[in-house]
């Protein structure tokens, strides 16, 4: 009867391990993919700067859009504030007899102070491809991958097909795909990149305006000089023509909305700690249930409240750490093989799970309060009544 009693008694405390275990797992993983989430997307918003203005028209008309003219006057206006026309639009790329939808960004050769293009393979536009409007591009290593199943594809021709306008384009330089707000917009709908300059895709549409003009500014108050940019557009003008929006306002509100969304996400999987929590509470109070005879003749030789409790106390922590370690064992090992197959720099929050672990340790310590004091009260008559 006594062997059955230890192993049940055992059973319960391996089945109360698992279960903070799953809880601090659930915890971790869900707080750590968040964060990993969070840091992803801080970078993408912050790839372009939060130091950068966008400017749009919303007009439909060429004579009130962005373009040459107003270029050249932004530019001149800006001092020694960068600044970067983008034309934006969707096409078939063909090469090797496969075509697919591909994103079609026209820029001009001072793009890469704006968004952070790296590359792989050859080169980045000059000033000479883009006044002599050259028909040149640069795709994105994921699209030299899928065409040629290797990414140095320098030298070779894309054929672009703009709403059935089509020029071939020799490719001059491979950059690494993704990492920029620009990709992220464009891959929700053309798994491919294309860079081209701006003037050879005008002059392929016929349409001189731009999608876009982007100043990247040394200004300290970037918010007073897009106040600045916008009256400077905007005057003597019946109704807003151009949209002037700094980065920074932009990338706060999501980096809010990220943060809010992280602490609901980290709020559920709390839940699962709290049922950790009872199950603690449920073996505590098994475990005091089949020591009533020993905490009998314990406090009958002398032990006292204190010594009966601290016993107790020790046993619950015991039990809490095993799963604790158990679970950020394997919460840990998880994130690392995820982030290795998804290619994804992470290192643990230290901090995090310190906090998710002390946490844990507290609410375990909390709910075996109860059994615990139940322990120490036990009258002895009573508890060695029950031999």
């Amino acid at each position: 009867m006594k062997k059955a009693s230890k192993e049940s008694g055992r059973t319960n405390n391996i089945l109360t391990a698992f279960g903070i275990a799953i809880g601090v797992a659930s915890v971790v993983l869900t707080s750590e993919i968040s964060r990993i989430g969070t840091n992803m997307m801080k970078d993408e918003i912050f790839g372009m700067g939060a130091n950068s203005i966008v400017i749009t028209s919303n007009m439909s008309e060429i004579s009130e859009g962005l373009d040459e003219n107003m270029l050249s006057n932004i530019k001149a206006a800006s001092e020694n504030n960068k600044v970067a026309p983008f034309v934006l639009n969707y096409c078939e790329a063909s090469m090797r007899g496969l075509t697919a939808k591909a994103g079609i960004i026209g820029v001009d050769s001072s793009f890469t102070y704006i968004l952070p293009i790296e590359v792989k393979y050859g080169r980045l536009f000059t000033k000479g491809d883009i006044e002599s409007k050259s028909d040149v591009c640069i795709v994105d290593d994921k699209m030299a991958r899928d065409y040629y199943e290797r990414e140095n594809i320098v030298g070779k021709t894309l054929e672009l097909n703009i709403h059935g306008l089509k020029r071939k384009y020799k490719i001059i330089g491979v950059v690494k795909s993704g990492g920029t707000i620009v990709h992220s917009v464009l891959e929700a709908t053309a798994p491919y990149i294309a860079y081209v300059p701006y003037t050879s895709v005008n002059e392929l549409t016929g349409d001189n305006s731009f999608s876009q003009i982007i100043v990247k500014t040394n200004e300290k108050n970037v918010k007073y000089y897009a106040d600045k940019i916008d009256r400077k557009l905007n005057r003597n003008k019946s109704e807003k023509v151009f949209s002037v929006n700094e980065m920074s306002s932009q990338s706060e509100m999501m980096m809010d909305l990220l943060n809010k969304v992280q602490n609901i996400l980290s709020m559920i999987a709390g839940i699962s700690l709290l049922v950790s929590g009872l199950g603690v509470m449920t073996v505590m109070m098994i475990h005091v249930k089949e020591k009533t005879v020993e905490i009998g003749i314990k406090k009958a030789i002398g032990a006292s409240k204190y010594e009966i409790t601290a016993e107790f106390i020790g046993y619950s922590c015991k039990l809490c750490l095993k799963g604790i370690l158990y679970g950020i064992a394997v919460s840990v090992l998880m994130l690392f093989l995820l982030t290795h197959f998804a290619k994804i720099d992470y290192s643990p929050s230290i901090y995090g799970i310190f906090k998710i672990s002390a946490v844990t340790f507290i609410i375990g310590t909390v709910f075996s309060a109860y059994p615990t004091y139940t322990a120490a009260s036990l009258n002895p008559i009573d508890a060695l009544s029950n031999r």
